[in-house]
């Protein structure tokens, strides 16, 4: 197996978006593809229609998470795309398989005093399809506010 590349990004959720758009931009549009293919299998749906229902998903993510749209705007000005290709990336479970949710991903916590360094620690499993793992990467995150994460990404997914 080849090395996985590791990419810092560090500052405000938008520099760090872009940033991560500019080195993981090949690899992003490969994953377009790839999940836009799974998306349109699974749903027999156009990609203007899927786009459109990606869409839909913008005034939920604004108001629920607003750094994380900064993090998705600045993957789409580093990577040269449009927020729409991001968000495609981004709620590609919810477009595909909007009825098996609960299957998806787990995640698990310890609080301080469950951890040797005595810090918090969250993790998540990512159930991935095999076609990404080329276009993968170890990103490691240093925001100006919040906790340092490591994580291992697909190209123009948001963390």
């Amino acid at each position: 197996m080849k090395h996985l590349p590791v990419i810092d990004l560090s500052g405000q959720p938008a520099d760090i978006g872009y940033a991560h758009g500019k080195a993981l931009c090949v690899q992003l549009k490969e994953n377009y593809s790839i999940y836009l293919n799974m998306i349109s299998t699974n749903t027999g749906q156009s990609e203007q229609a899927i786009v459109d229902l990606a869409r839909r998903f913008l005034p939920e993510v604004e108001k629920a998470a607003p750094e994380l749209l900064a993090e998705m705007e600045g993957i789409a000005q580093g990577a040269g795309v449009s927020l729409e290709t991001i968000l495609v990336l981004n709620c590609r479970s919810e477009l595909a398989f909007p009825d098996q949710l609960a299957t998806q991903c787990t995640v698990v916590g310890l609080t301080g005093n469950r951890t040797v360094s005595g810090k918090g620690v969250i993790a998540q499993n990512w159930d991935w399809l095999p076609a990404v793992k080329a276009n993968v990467a170890f990103l490691r995150i240093e925001p100006a506010a919040g906790p340092r994460a490591l994580i291992l990404e697909r190209g123009g997914s948001g963390g």
